[in-house]
């Protein structure tokens, strides 16, 4: 009986390192719009669950076990679908403008704040979405969360740009989402890249 059980307990981790692979492959291809990206990552996502449910497995498939606002990012956009590339490189930014600081305000005095150092719109954004949440505006689950809001609403196009651009390294992904969801003056500023590929190495390679 140990025998079989083994024996399940390994196909079914095979299964499941197939399944990841493949869900990763696919999410990369992907190029639809952020409601097709949520369909497919829900399918992938639930054979994932419902073979956890089978063998009474506990799965981690984000990687960051350390209470680091980074590695708290992490599990947050990987949990939400994102390629662990692009994952990377949405934190590698966010890292440049804040450190990842949720209390922050800009040192030039133009009234940017928070993780993602939003001004304007975009602030009073956050402060309605933490609202409608009953959270706080300096909450770290509140302002990730936030950021995937404006992804897939407010800023959805782009996203839809950084969707179409080359997400294959967390380099080209740390670019795509300066250069079209933070809008900086400098772009290819290569501390963002930088910090996405230092994030990338740490919580998916473990290096």
């Amino acid at each position: 009986a140990i025998t079989d059980a083994t024996n399940r307990y390994g196909k079914s981790y095979a299964f499941l390192d197939q399944t990841i692979v493949a869900m990763d492959k696919h999410v990369k291809e992907l190029k639809g719009t952020s409601a097709q990206l949520d369909e497919q990552l829900r399918v992938s996502m639930g054979k994932v669950n419902e073979l956890a449910s089978e063998t009474g497995a506990t799965i981690d498939v984000t990687g960051a076990s350390d209470d680091t606002p980074e590695g708290a990012a992490w599990n947050f956009f990987t949990s939400k679908g994102y390629s662990p590339e692009l994952a990377a490189g949405i934190i590698g930014n966010l890292m440049t403008e804040s450190g990842l600081n949720t209390g922050i305000w800009a040192g030039d005095n133009s009234g940017a704040y928070g993780i993602g150092q939003w001004l304007g719109e975009r602030l009073q954004g956050l402060k309605d979405f933490a609202a409608s949440n009953g959270t706080a505006i300096d909450d770290l689950n509140t302002q990730l969360a936030y950021v995937d809001y404006e992804l897939k609403h407010g800023e959805s196009a782009a996203f839809q740009s950084i969707s179409n651009s080359d997400l294959s390294q967390p380099e080209g992904a740390a670019y795509a989402v300066s250069k079209y969801y933070e809008r900086p003056t400098w772009a290819a500023n290569p501390e963002r890249q930088q910090n996405a590929r230092d994030v990338y190495d740490k919580y998916l390679n473990g290096t």
